[in-house]
């Protein structure tokens, strides 16, 4: 399974993603005991990436083996890959906060700015890939990056955790609506995240925008009939475009409105 999430700044997408692999992991194999401890063993493993030509970079060798099971069920581990560079002391205190709260859902964090292709996972793992506009950023703009490859190292990245991850979830950002025009650089990145968007919205099993914490389906594969604007294989679908001009009397301006006719889904989820 993999479930891209998506939304805005301060939309509620993360702390959906991390529901989503609460629920695809299982109960949690420790719920009665502290977090802090696990039979003398930490609760959670934190890996810091390893360095490359003096930048941190994604750890090559796979994450310790560890078995979990509650009586006979065998759970799912949680992973957290974290992409954010942590500039500066405000960003190793945000860094660490996160990992804190992680830690009360029982996640092990692995840190990978970028090679992501490179990391390895155990097998039955639940991942949430934070976030993919970090990852083209670092692997655009960092020396240790991809630069104008930047499209197919993340592409090549998540679909190398596709095949190893029981279930993937991906948190990624929907910064394209405000109408600004920024510098060429910025415009660039831009257009990078939205080619990866897109090709893993293509690949994913679900889509989900995240709208003032209310989690809207876009795409599901699993669903029999269609979403309003989805088509039977999951891709977009509109139908009956038509454009509407009308003259303001006010103003003086012409106007255009873009109309879309999509088919009624009664049984979509909001």
């Amino acid at each position: 399974m993999m479930h891209v999430v998506t939304g805005g700044s301060g939309s509620g997408k993360s702390a959906y993603a991390e529901q989503l692999v609460q629920e695809y992991s299982g109960k949690s194999a420790y719920a009665e005991q502290p977090m802090q401890e696990r039979d003398g063993r930490a609760a959670y493993a934190e890996r810091p990436a390893q360095e490359r030509d003096g930048r941190t970079a994604c750890a090559e060798e796979p994450v310790q083996e560890r078995a979990e099971d509650v009586g006979h069920e065998k759970v799912l581990r949680r992973i957290y890959i974290a992409t954010m560079i942590p500039y500066g002391e405000e960003g190793a205190r945000r860094v660490a906060r996160h990992r804190r709260m992680r830690q009360e859902k029982q996640f092990e964090t692995i840190e990978c700015y970028t090679g992501l292709s490179r990391l390895r996972i155990p097998e039955r793992s639940v991942v949430l890939l934070e976030c993919v506009s970090n990852l083209t950023a670092n692997e655009m703009y960092d020396p240790s990056g991809a630069g104008e490859g930047t499209v197919r190292a993340v592409v090549d990245g998540i679909q190398s955790l596709h095949r190893q991850a029981e279930h993937l979830v991906i948190v990624t950002n929907e910064i394209f609506s405000d109408g600004i025009t920024y510098d060429a650089s910025t415009m660039q990145y831009m257009a990078y995240l939205g080619e990866i968007n897109q090709e893993i919205a293509r690949e994913a099993d679900r889509v989900t925008e995240v709208v003032y914490g209310i989690p809207v389906r876009i795409k599901d594969v699993e669903d029999r009939v269609p979403h309003s604007g989805q088509s039977q294989d999951g891709r977009s679908r509109i139908e009956n475009r038509r454009e509407e001009w009308n003259d303001d009397e006010e103003t003086g301006k012409r106007h255009g409105d873009c109309v879309f006719h999509v088919l009624a889904d009664s049984d979509a989820a909001v």
